[in-house]
């Protein structure tokens, strides 16, 4: 468990230093990701990273890690090792100042030292609603259907409590 350990230790904003602990053809799957998605390579998996919370380029102004725990699923190969982890995150989308908020559960095997796969499972509509606030200034579906849903309650304890609007 030591190089997963050392890993969550990185700022994951340095994402050439997560590379630094990938095997050349790492596979990072994301079942339940908006489109199933599956990378095979470090360099193609770090271009992703890159992409969403790389400290340049990335989508978030911020981005944290937190609440990690690690558990150890088997150990008794010396080459191989099968961790999981659950972790909570946060970040700020630069565009617009959307905050992002996610949970993850993450499957790793480690060979030899080195991360061999990656599988994270995590909800996709925090993403998908990261990734609309870029379109709508920070505005989603969700976060509109929320205030939709308040304007409405409102209504219904204005009406509720005015002795005019008896009701039953």
């Amino acid at each position: 468990m030591a190089i997963f350990d050392q890993n969550l230790r990185i700022p994951f904003n340095i994402v050439v230093g997560m590379g630094g602990f990938m095997a050349d053809d790492i596979v990072y799957e994301m079942p339940f990701g908006l489109q199933g998605d599956r990378v095979q390579g470090k360099e193609n998996l770090i271009q992703l990273l890159e992409q969403f919370i790389g400290k340049e380029n990335g989508m978030y102004s911020t981005w944290d890690i937190f609440n990690i725990r690690v558990y150890a699923a088997r150990e008794g190969e010396v080459e191989q090792e099968i961790v999981f982890a659950e972790m909570d995150s946060r970040g700020i989308v630069k565009q617009n100042g959307y905050k992002y908020t996610q949970s993850y559960i993450s499957l790793l095997h480690i060979i030899d030292g080195w991360i061999t796969l990656w599988r994270e499972y995590f909800n996709p509509i925090h993403l998908q609603n990261a990734l609309d606030s870029l379109n709508t200034g920070g505005k989603t579906a969700a976060t509109e259907l929320g205030a939709e849903v308040r304007v409405v309650r409102a209504a219904e304890a204005a009406i509720a409590s005015n002795p005019m609007c008896n009701l039953h």
